[in-house]
């Protein structure tokens, strides 16, 4: 009995710190659950019900894809559909203000038809006001206070412009809730002509290292070149780089190509980095022309 009990022992020992260290390796590799975020504005009446319906749909697709792909089927010719398409305001009938949806493609359209708004609480806006949107601002400004008087009080937001060296956020700084005494404070604080000035060039990165620090769930950026001009003008690759390394919470960015085509689309083999953003941190992207924006 004496001679059993110490090596009895020295296996149960032994056993526990490899039960503990599976534990610790299952935990590390498993990490914490990341919600899943609908990158729009809009917050549905009951968040949950629209996240639970977009698993149940994507459950769906998989299943169609894996019924397409069992043996002996016939070849199933894909379907021809365009690879971006403008999403609309499914909460309401009238036009949609381009913060409400952005669709990348057919697929995620097909998505969210039946849904009334996302979950995100936590939102942020960046919008250039540089030089190149001194003729567009008043269109952005209307979509914005659109955007922001359908915010639920549940929702928390920021505004941010940016031009130069400026950066321009609607007081106070920092995420405030989306109660109406906020909401009527802010729209009349973008109502007035001397709180947002376009001019000048403007410094993209610093605006959304700013942005970005607020740790948003959904950020929207609008632009019509966000990779910069003159002394602000940073190369595109180093912009995704600064974007990924710096997005430590995962914002998904949906992203605004606001009536002008991203210069960077003449040079071949180029994509636009609004377009590249949103691919990369699983946003929405919108090319927004000025017919849309003149006859919403």
């Amino acid at each position: 009995m004496l001679d059993v009990l110490p090596w009895s022992v020295s296996v149960l020992v032994h056993a526990g710190m490899v039960l503990v260290a599976v534990f610790i390796v299952w935990s590390t590799l498993a990490g914490p659950s990341q919600e899943v975020i609908i990158p729009v504005a809009q917050l549905a009446a009951t968040p949950n019900v629209p996240l639970k319906q977009l698993q149940q749909q994507r459950m769906q697709r998989d299943q169609t894809r894996r019924t397409l792909s069992a043996p002996r089927q016939p070849p199933v010719k894909p379907l021809d559909v365009p690879s971006k398409v403008i999403g609309l305001n499914l909460a309401t009938p009238t036009a949609a203000s381009p913060f409400e949806q952005i669709v990348a493609d057919q697929q995620l359209a097909t998505r969210f038809l039946g849904l009334e708004g996302g979950n995100a609480t936590q939102l942020a806006f960046l919008i250039d006001a540089s030089g190149s949107q001194i003729d567009t601002m008043y269109y952005v400004l209307l979509d914005l206070k659109k955007t922001i008087s359908q915010l639920s009080d549940q929702q928390a937001f920021t505004i941010v412009f940016y031009r130069d060296d400026e950066l321009i956020e609607a007081p106070p700084a920092g995420m405030k809730r989306a109660d109406a005494q906020t909401k009527q404070r802010i729209m009349q604080w973008l109502g007035d002509d001397r709180n947002v000035q376009t001019g000048g060039s403007g410094n993209p990165l610093a605006a959304i290292r700013l942005v970005l620090r607020y740790k948003p769930q959904v950020l929207f950026i609008l632009s019509d070149n966000f990779t910069g001009r003159g002394r602000f003008e940073i190369d595109q690759d180093r912009m995704l780089a600064e974007i990924e390394k710096i997005n430590t919470a995962k914002t998904k960015i949906s992203t605004i190509q606001f009536i002008y085509p991203d210069p960077l689309e003449s040079i071949p083999g180029k994509r636009g980095t609004l377009e590249m953003i949103a691919e990369r941190t699983g946003g929405y992207y919108k090319f927004l022309s000025q017919d849309e924006v003149e006859h919403r």
